[in-house]
């Protein structure tokens, strides 16, 4: 299923799911309707405490930014107020970022929608599908995942496009491709393949280290790649890359919010993409680019990088299904690594070791 729709006039969003877990990645796809949960209200404020409905907020300061194609929203720990939002907030919900600041979220939100994340959290759930807050808004459905920092509970929103109730089943037919793979050149070719009839991206390859250690193309699919050729990759860790949407030609949203301190974005898919890689990425006239990590356990094996010329946008769910996607490969990878280890082991012990002892025994001096 490739998702074709171009970005609207606002620019592209994205956004950031890192809870994740193991297993078979068909089953922890959720559908639209999953996620169309709701839960009991937010516990209302203790005695002595503040209203913070009615506090006024400090002085709004930009400290930061993420990508236009979403919006970001920070609320403090206990759900109490908002912090923190992106300046594009008003595009998606009919209020400001200057009106937000100092309201509770449900004033932005909406009661029924924060009892949603409040429980996708709690669920472990990547997040959920609500209404925008403004009717006459383009995206008129969106998707908001919620994951916790020391700070702040933060909050990504952006459009959700599309139809997604064949994700299972497609992830249950690319899931058992790649566990069927019998050699690790097989595992990285089916992924390849699986991502780009997913995505529908024109460039789909594979970045990691080479044998001098700086990270380079290991391989693409072998499909007609239009994308310029680049045998590097402009980042020397391909760990700092768990999953990234990057609009190479998008103005970044400033965060707007009243205190000094910026947010801890690491997890955020809306996260600003490094200079070096879009510029990078404009060098080979890509407009758009998905990056994902490929890991297992404590190694990391590459990135997975797709690359296309127009303006696009994978809605979460289609990216939550993808990560699945490259866990398992990188699962099927890591265990057929470790049988070929084992083997080339087994051989040297019962041939190379061998010969070796016995070359050993003839050239060492008699009694």
């Amino acid at each position: 299923m490739a998702t074709n729709g171009l970005l609207p006039s606002y620019r592209s969003v994205r956004s950031c799911h890192v809870h994740h877990r193991s297993g078979m990645a068909w089953r922890l796809v959720a559908t639209r309707s999953r996620y169309d949960i709701t839960g009991p209200p937010m516990p209302a404020r203790r005695k002595g405490e503040p209203d913070v409905s009615i506090c006024p907020p400090g002085p709004a300061d930009t400290i930061g930014a993420i990508q236009p194609h979403g919006c970001l929203i920070a609320i403090d720990t206990n759900w109490h107020s908002v912090r923190l939002a992106s300046a594009n907030l008003s595009h998606f919900f009919s209020l400001s970022p200057a009106e937000a600041l100092g309201q509770p979220p449900e004033r932005v939100l909406g009661s029924a929608t924060v009892a949603a994340l409040a429980k996708a959290l709690t669920l472990g759930a990547p997040g959920v599908a609500i209404v925008s807050g403004r009717p006459d808004s383009a995206p008129s459905r969106l998707y908001a995942t919620a994951h916790t920092t020391a700070q702040y509970v933060i909050l990504e929103v952006e459009p959700l496009e599309g139809h997604f109730d064949d994700l299972p089943g497609l992830g249950a037919i690319w899931s058992a491709r790649i566990a069927q793979a019998n050699s690790e050149q097989a595992v990285l070719a089916r992924l390849l393949r699986a991502f780009r009839v997913l995505t529908g991206f024109e460039s789909v390859a594979m970045y990691g280290p080479g044998r001098d250690g700086r990270i380079e193309r290991q391989t693409r699919d072998e499909a007609e790649d239009p994308i310029a050729p680049a045998d590097g990759f402009p980042i020397d860790n391909t760990a700092a890359v768990p999953l990234l949407m990057i609009d190479s030609l998008a103005e970044p949203a400033g965060l707007i919010g009243t205190q000094g301190a910026a947010p801890d974005l690491s997890c955020c898919a809306l996260r600003l993409a490094p200079l070096t890689i879009r510029a990078w990425l404009g060098q080979r006239q890509a407009r758009t680019a998905l990056a994902l990590g490929l890991s297992e356990a404590d190694r990391h094996w590459g990135v997975i990088l797709c690359q296309d010329r127009r303006p696009r946008h994978l809605a979460p769910p289609l990216r939550h299904l993808l990560q699945q996607l490259a866990q398992t490969a990188a699962q099927r990878h890591a265990l057929l690594h470790e049988r070929r280890e084992a083997r080339h082991h087994r051989h040297f012990l019962g041939t190379g070791g061998v010969r070796d002892r016995r070359q050993w025994l003839r050239a060492a001096p008699g009694p």
